[in-house]
């Protein structure tokens, strides 16, 4: 176990150098702690997507699925792909272009500060259950580091990988994601083949029969559900576009989507696959999330096993960085700023100092949340109907309305309404997802969806109508 952790530390240590080398090496600012003072390369974008992907629930999480589900685990993925492949097509330049820090910056640029402040909050708070997810899949490699104990696996996890994030934030994120990706693809490979060299391939059905069909686990209503949800995240994913954000140009930031949807897809196959085969050695387990942890201390030699707890912590840490500089931006930046009315106060919430104290505050309440979670794919998909329910809606009007480049002048009347309805859905869903979900009818996101869209597109008609009428008058 001492062994297991002075590896893992050592891991932490060379990453936090990478990161202290650029800084020293470069004029640190709040564009670098935000969008990378908006400078990535296509390598580096490529690189911090996959990263961002791969964290928790597509590693730990799809691998469980795999062996739950069989090939259907791949819709776990697959939607995702879909939706990073249209973001290239049809919006990456409208994105760029607004030269924003997160997505709420979309937003504001049709509907106003208003409206940005009800999508940050509400963002926030789905965007915790996702950096929550993160630490579930990390707290569970470094509990086994300390006999099982899950508080002092998670906040360990948790300290370690906020140390250099808290410090540097988007610098951190894209200096370090090649080599988490490298160091995951690396530990799935070596993976497959210890469990390969224990299974008799030839009796492995999935292997010669790749389909993909519904039965009494992987029903259509859940196939719907969980297409809708995973497809609008990555299609408006936060943490996604501040990737977009942080790119030197419009081209490095389609040519990246693309390029990282390839790498994802195959990638996303060969966890699958790992789960499917360790289904025929490990037979029936109580928590399929651990697959690959239970995989790693049963197959691999001993003195690998040390490596393989750097690979596996790598996974989660992957994503949690990203998802921490985008919940402490949401929090200080667009919700604290812009209710704040005194400039002193102000001016301190931009500072540094401010921005680091808070993300340390966002990184506790995620802690807890984690404590109290459940499997890691529940967790996030929590998170990411949240977030397609009530957001989604607002980013698609406002990237359309970009696209098109209409500028509308909302009145107070109509600023009233949109808020009013984001407020509701908003709510209802939060309510339906955590508190009561009793409440909750077949294909529910669905219809939110289209009452947010319809209620978008009627106040926006009725003003471009307004418009149109003021000025013949």
């Amino acid at each position: 176990m001492f062994t297991n952790m002075v590896y893992v530390i050592i891991y932490f240590v060379l990453l936090f150098l990478v990161v202290l080398l650029y800084v020293l090496r470069n004029s640190f600012s709040l564009a670098h702690y935000f969008v990378f003072n908006r400078s990535g390369g296509v390598f580096e974008v490529s690189m911090s997507l996959v990263a961002l992907v791969f964290g928790a629930s597509s590693v730990f999480g799809l691998a469980g699925w795999g062996y739950k589900f069989g090939w259907n685990a791949l819709w776990w993925i697959i939607p995702g792909v879909v939706g990073l492949l249209v973001l290239s097509i049809f919006f990456s330049r409208a994105i760029y272009q607004v030269k924003g820090v997160t997505i709420s910056d979309i937003v504001e640029k049709v509907f106003g500060i208003e409206v940005k402040v009800l999508v940050s909050v509400i963002l926030f708070i789905a965007w915790l259950s996702v950096l929550a997810g993160q630490i579930i899949a990390g707290g569970n490699i470094t509990s086994y580091l300390f006999g099982g104990n899950k508080v002092v696996g998670y906040v360990v996890f948790t300290v370690l990988f906020a140390g250099y994030t808290v410090l540097y934030g988007q610098v951190g994120t894209m200096k370090t994601g090649f080599l988490q990706v490298i160091l995951m693809v690396a530990a799935i490979v070596v993976l497959l083949f210890a469990v390969f060299g224990k299974v008799d391939l030839g009796g492995v059905k999935e292997l010669r029969n790749i389909t993909f069909s519904f039965d009494d686990k992987f029903t259509f209503d859940f196939w719907f559900s969980l297409f809708v949800a995973v497809f609008l995240s990555y299609l408006f994913g936060p943490d996604i576009y501040s990737r977009i954000f942080s790119s030197n140009s419009e081209r490095t930031a389609r040519f990246s989507l693309i390029i990282s949807s390839i790498l994802i897809l195959i990638i996303a196959t060969l966890i699958v696959l790992l789960g499917i085969v360790s289904r025929y050695y490990l037979g029936n387990i109580a928590n399929p999330d651990k697959v690959i942890l239970e995989i790693s201390l049963d197959l691999l030699p001993e003195w690998l096993k040390p490596l393989m707890m750097v690979f596996l912590v790598s996974i989660p840490l992957s994503g949690a960085d990203i998802i921490l500089v985008t919940v402490t931006a949401l929090l200080v930046r667009d919700f604290l700023f812009n209710i704040v009315k005194n400039e002193k106060v102000r001016e301190k919430l931009l500072s540094l100092v401010f921005v680091r104290i808070f993300s340390m505050v966002a990184i506790t309440v995620a802690l807890v949340i984690a404590l109290y979670g459940k499997d890691i794919i529940s967790t996030l998909m929590v998170a990411y109907k949240i977030f397609s329910n009530s957001i989604t809606p607002f980013i698609l009007a406002s990237l359309v309305l970009i696209n098109k480049k209409k500028s509308i002048h909302f009145s107070s009347v109509s600023k009233l309404i949109l808020v009013s309805s984001l407020a509701v859905v908003g709510t209802y869903s939060i309510l339906a997802e955590i508190f009561i979900p009793q409440i909750k009818f077949r294909f529910y996101e669905l219809v939110l969806i289209f009452l947010l869209l319809l209620v978008i597109s009627l106040v926006v008609w009725v003003e471009r109508k307004n418009t149109f009428f003021n000025k013949l008058s």
